[in-house]
């Protein structure tokens, strides 16, 4: 009898890492897919430059496919959860958290930047038809400016699912890091202006405007540390999809 009951103990917490290493693999997956989108928006910019609406109309379609993808992920991952008879109910829940915050809410924040991008377009064609001399500087000055709104939706949203998932996890080094990096992005947003780098072998010059630096940073390399973190905790040797 004590003998089935310590391999019923083993099933169980095997099961339960399982589950814990799916959740890290579906993070991992998608900063991974973050990544790869972010390096193609970087060679549409350099072979495209000048051309806005082309550029936005190319990063629109790829922001789709990639969420379409996460979507097949997400799936996947939650009926391989489903299949294990004693995962832990409360990773699943962070999976739909997760699930919540790559999906639908990725869905918003790329409809915004599209109608961000629009009222950029407005302000620069306003600008044009000004007779003042310093258009660039100004239209500079208002892009610095209002740059940190485009991406504090999703920021916070995504800090919002690692202090989640640190509290579910009872991971406090998760809530500590998510309140350094939500303090960091509000100091670059209030007191950081934009700087420009200039890149001599490709002869361009390029606009490093920081709470973008910041954020882009969170959702490539940010979770894929996250998810990484979480697959290594819960470590076990093999995982059933």
């Amino acid at each position: 009898m004590e003998d089935k009951i310590s391999k019923l103990e083993k099933r169980i917490l095997a099961e339960e890492k399982n589950s814990q290493q799916i959740l890290g693999l579906f993070i991992i997956l998608s900063a991974i897919l973050n990544i790869v989108e972010a390096g193609i928006k970087v060679i549409l910019r350099v072979k495209l430059a000048g051309q806005f609406d082309v550029i936005n109309r190319y990063q629109f379609y790829l922001a789709a496919g990639k969420i379409l993808v996460v979507v097949v992920l997400f799936i996947v991952f939650l009926r391989s959860m489903k299949k294990l008879f004693f995962h832990s109910p409360y990773v699943r829940k962070l999976l739909y958290i997760w699930g919540i915050i790559l999906i639908p809410f990725q869905i918003i924040f790329e409809i915004s930047i599209e109608m961000y991008n629009r009222m950029l377009g407005i302000v620069w064609l306003v600008l044009n038809n000004t007779y003042n001399v310093q258009n660039d500087a100004m239209y500079s000055m208002f892009y610095d400016s209002t740059h940190g709104f485009k991406y504090l939706g999703m920021f916070l949203v995504v800090n919002i699912g690692i202090i989640a998932t640190g509290i579910i996890l009872e991971k406090r080094e998760l809530i500590v890091v998510s309140g350094i990096l939500m303090g960091v992005f509000i100091l670059s947003f209030l007191a950081v202006s934009m700087r420009t780098i200039n890149i001599d072998l490709l002869s361009m010059s390029v606009g490093i405007n920081f709470t973008s630096l910041i954020f882009n940073s969170l959702m490539t390399l940010g979770l894929f540390i996250l998810g990484i973190y979480i697959f290594r905790t819960y470590k076990i040797k093999s995982i059933e999809l």
